[in-house]
């Protein structure tokens, strides 16, 4: 971890901020010093590294996060304006700034335009190494950049220095899916990776054909419903849908992509799979596939992400904080107790798996289900002289793809392309998994729609739920107020993508503003 840590605040500091702070406008002279920097071993996984350490920065910062995150109540006010789409709060650059997705783009068009130096120095397999992990750090963020925004821009590389202009939403999905692709053609299996010298890379964050291929089948799925939902050109959506089947089945399989298991059970699946952050503890995880690694110093403060999972919980898992403390505005996001009870029903494990006790602490009169899908934290001694300690975090990495979500993901695209059979295999073994009651159960509606209740029940406080309700059209009924006013026009106006930050537009006349935001104040 020291290496990490110093390879990452040396390069993104010094490189990055100090450089090229927006990777759109990067100067001639300062490429200039470091093209020669991609000779050896070493040198080219210290790009790497520093590739990782803005990915930790950027990746659960995503603004749909919370807009689109199940809750009973949102107690925080940035949080609320953006669930009720305040245009003054969507705009702000702390919601809208997209340079950190291209400062990883520029490092891994940087590494693509100079892997060629190391020809000769380094061994091809090392060579292959840095060519998939810089295609699949690219494609991953142009899928960011995809969901999140839209028309974004597409980079031609590191000599263009002039402006550019805005590519289709579309144009930048295949971009994503095109880099994702080829980076699956070189990398190895979880396992199978190394660093420069040797010792085992076994943080997931590290690109390898499993993550490859759990996003592939997510650019995919995305893919097909948003040529539904935008009659995005040349693309046909049942041809997507076949995609993302495919490569969901190569992760469930194994075959191609890497060994990924369901844990038998729910107690299982939450101690292999949220019990740890060090990358040591991962190779427990079967069925973790990608996840954003957690860095805490060694007081255990800082760290670079706030997943949405964190703004959930407080006691018992702060063990310094109360029961009362769920009231408080510490907590951004709630669930009533009923409705924990009515989501997980009969002898479904997830219900006291994912909360603390919820049938006796609502019996004792506490209106609010205390999360316990993550059952540690992480402390640090706020005073040496009394020894008093503050949570810092969670003992658990932000997992990006798991392995039930991908059954359900196959599941969801099954029951798009009309095989209703296949989709309600794989919902069934997500639910016996979780001993819920089998599809059909009592109150299930039509198949599609309880493939998405699946999603939002066994996914519950991870991530990607505003992704979920996106794929499925479920815009008026599963988002935030707001969202169900707002109407075709503006759906097709970018109203469901971000405000593009000011910054962008420096010194750029060729960038258009999503049209939605440019004409509401």
């Amino acid at each position: 971890m020291n290496r990490i840590l110093i390879y990452t605040l040396f390069l993104v500091i010094t490189f990055l901020f100090g450089s090229c702070a927006d990777a759109l406008d990067i100067k001639p002279e300062d490429r200039q010093s470091i093209t020669n920097a991609f000779d050896d071993d070493a040198e080219l996984m210290g790009f790497l590294i520093s590739i990782q350490g803005e990915v930790q920065r950027l990746i659960s910062n995503d603004t749909h996060q919370p807009m689109g995150t199940a809750a009973d109540i949102c107690d925080n006010i940035g949080f609320s304006n953006l669930r009720d789409l305040v245009p003054a709060t969507v705009k702000s650059s702390l919601y809208s700034d997209w340079s950190e997705y291209y400062d990883v783009i520029y490092i891994c068009n940087l590494i693509l335009e100079n892997i060629d130096q190391a020809q000769g120095n380094i061994p091809q397999d090392r060579i292959d190494f840095y060519t998939g992990q810089a295609h699949f750090f690219k494609g991953w963020m142009y899928f960011e950049l995809g969901r999140i925004w839209g028309n974004a821009i597409i980079t031609t590389g590191t000599n263009n220095f002039e402006a550019y202009g805005n590519s289709a939403d579309y144009e930048v999905i295949a971009e994503a899916i095109k880099s994702m692709e080829a980076a699956h053609n070189l990398l190895g299996k979880y396992g199978e990776l190394t660093d420069d010298d040797g010792n085992a890379l076994l943080s997931k964050q590290y690109g390898n054909k499993g993550a490859a291929a759990g996003l592939l089948a997510h650019m995919y799925a995305w893919q097909g419903s948003m040529a539904e939902l935008y009659n995005w050109p040349s693309i046909t959506p049942s041809t997507s849908y076949t995609k993302s089947v495919e490569w969901c089945t190569s992760l469930i399989s194994g075959d191609n992509s890497g060994e990924y298991a369901l844990a038998p059970n729910i107690s299982s699946m939450l101690d292999q799979n949220f019990n740890g952050y060090e990358p040591i503890t991962r190779s427990m995880a079967m069925e973790s596939i990608l996840e954003a690694q957690r860095f805490y110093l060694p007081d255990n403060s800082g760290g670079y992400i706030n997943p949405i999972m964190e703004r959930y919980f407080t006691w018992p898992v702060d063990t310094n904080a109360g029961t009362a403390d769920i009231e408080s505005g510490r907590v951004a996001f709630k669930f009533e107790a009923s409705t924990i009870q009515n989501m997980y029903k009969g002898t479904d494990e997830r219900k006291d798996g994912y909360f603390f006790k919820v049938d006796s602490m609502a019996a004792a009169g506490h209106p609010f289900a205390f999360p316990y899908k993550v059952k540690e934290g992480v402390f640090r001694v706020t005073s040496q002289t009394t020894g008093r300690t503050s949570m810092t975090g969670l003992n658990c990495n932000s997992i990006y793809i798991r392995l039930a979500g991908i059954y359900l993901l196959r599941a969801e695209c099954y029951a798009k392309l009309g095989n209703d059979a296949a989709a309600i295999q794989d919902l069934n073994v997500i639910r016996n998994r979780a001993k819920a009651a089998p599809y059909p159960a009592p109150d299930d509606q039509d198949l599609q729609y309880a493939i998405f209740k699946e999603r939002e029940k066994e996914l519950l406080m991870e991530n990607g739920r505003y992704y979920d309700v996106l794929r499925n059209n479920y815009i008026d009924t599963e988002l935030p107020e707001a969202f169900s006013l707002l109407s075709d026009q503006d759906i097709q106006d970018g109203a469901l993508y971000l405000h593009i930050g000011q910054a962008a537009f420096t010194n750029n006349s060729l960038l258009k503003q999503n049209i939605y935001w440019n004409r509401v104040d």
